[in-house]
């Protein structure tokens, strides 16, 4: 399984952003190959040196780390979502949530726009 786990949240102190962190190494922990990509607003909130984020945070992304993960914060995200199949996504909480799901197909890349949607989605899945 290839999982793609985009992060587009500002807030790296965010409890959300914590159970994100811990969500992504679980799967980690359980064999799935994952890729770390941070987009949109996330751009740089995991990936900075002065990046904050909770003490939890720090040890989940730590433990990442340790195991090959690292934060990506300048990457294809249309090509990267085209590889992938799951995809966990930790979005901006003051998105509008509008469409209130957006779906991408397997093995395709977004269309033009489409970036954008997903960014604002209230729910994404792949398939």
């Amino acid at each position: 399984m290839s999982v793609l786990a985009l992060f587009a949240s500002p807030d790296g102190d965010a409890s959300a952003t914590t159970e994100f962190l811990r969500v992504v190494a679980a799967l980690r922990a359980v064999g799935a190959s994952v890729r770390l990509v941070e987009c949109g607003k996330g751009v740089g909130v995991l990936s900075s040196a002065e990046r904050a984020l909770s003490a939890d945070g720090e040890r989940y992304l730590a433990a990442l780390g340790d195991d090959g993960v690292r934060a990506e914060p300048d990457v294809d995200v249309a090509g990267a979502i085209a590889s992938a199949s799951s995809i966990v996504a930790a979005l901006d909480p003051k998105r509008t949530g509008l469409p209130p799901l957006f779906r991408l197909r397997t093995g395709a890349a977004p269309g033009p726009g489409d970036l954008e949607a997903l960014l604002a989605a209230g729910q994404v899945t792949l398939g």
